[in-house]
């Protein structure tokens, strides 16, 4: 059985941690990190088993410090933004629980993710594409395959599709979460085609699978900057286009949770979070709700103005896991 090398690293990185708790439970998440090689010596014969099935060679002591040093900056990386987002917390009186980090990972390797997932704690990451979504999400499963620690699962991993999505994607998106459709939110609805697609995936979903009454939790995409670049719903006369198709969710989509409205405003235009803030208000007051949409807005260059502005949901990549490579997405 051939084993991929990318899928290989990720099982060393989750042997590590198992290992490292053997050495000190009260260790620092940085000696944690140094402990990977280590750790990869003393799982001895596990690690040798795994190796025997791949046809790749092991990490060099260099691929191995390279490795080490990638960890170490995203998990440094997850550590200053959820302090910077603690900080305009308290700057604006509210509760750092009021803000859902999600960790932008699309065209990021499976390895960066597995390090904010295991030395950084982090559970919740976005993705702009089905197939790398999908891919990574396999990962994870395969990875769990691998893992007898019944506490190191991928069962906590919440996944946000933050890309334009095709309807003829739909059903790979939601098939792949099977009876676990609490796991994924979709934030980038922004018609009523795709509205009725994602519901009726879903209902067939639940009919193959267990019974269950989760609902598939989606934003309305808004634009708010008019560009024709950015996806989303224009901002017309009294709201109408985006109430409509908010109605329509509410009313006809029954297997959908309206969590609640995300915009990608202009570069260095913070009005984009006072239009999105007016926007929500609106469609509350038209459906008789009571400060219950979130507002997903604010990525790296500004997320923490868009904290300040009322978002609960901040899309963060760059900064924490460094430049993308859309090399392979040519």
């Amino acid at each position: 059985m051939f084993i991929p090398k990318r899928v290989l690293t990720a099982i060393l990185l989750s042997s590590s941690v198992r290992c490292s708790r053997s050495f000190s439970t009260a260790a620092s998440r940085d000696t944690k990190v140094h402990h990977f090689r280590l750790a990869n010596n003393c799982q001895g014969r596990s690690i040798r088993t795994v190796m025997s099935l791949s046809s790749d060679k092991s990490m060099s002591d260099a691929e191995t410090s390279e490795q080490d040093e990638t960890v170490s900056r995203i998990v440094n990386n997850l550590e200053n933004v959820r302090n910077r987002i603690q900080a305009v917390c308290a700057q604006s009186d509210r509760s750092v629980d009021s803000v859902r980090l999600v960790a932008v990972s699309k065209t990021q390797p499976f390895e960066s993710l597995l390090a904010a997932y295991q030395h950084g704690n982090q559970r919740v990451f976005g993705e702009n594409y089905v197939q790398e979504l999908l891919d990574k999400v396999q990962h994870f499963s395969q990875l769990q395959q691998q893992d007898d620690d019944d506490n190191n699962n991928n069962n906590n991993i919440t996944w946000h599709f933050i890309g334009t999505l095709q309807s003829n994607k739909v059903n790979a998106i939601v098939s792949a979460f099977g009876d676990k459709m609490d796991q994924l939110v979709i934030e980038t609805v922004a018609s009523v085609k795709l509205a009725n697609k994602l519901n009726s995936a879903v209902a067939s979903q639940q009919q193959q699978s267990a019974p269950s009454n989760s609902k598939l939790k989606i934003f309305i995409q808004v634009n708010t900057s008019g560009e024709a670049s950015k996806g989303g719903l224009e901002i017309d006369e009294n709201y109408a286009s985006i109430l409509s198709l908010c109605k329509h969710v509410r009313d006809e989509c029954l297997h959908l949770r309206l969590m609640g409205l995300m915009t990608i405003g202009a570069p260095n235009d913070d009005n984009a979070f006072d239009k999105l803030k007016h926007c929500r208000e609106a469609v509350e007051r038209e459906l008789g709700l009571r400060d219950t949409l979130e507002l997903s807005m604010g990525m790296s260059d500004d997320f923490e103005t868009a904290i300040a502005k009322g978002s609960t949901n901040v899309r963060v990549g760059s900064t924490i896991f460094g430049a993308r490579n859309y090399s392979s997405k040519q």
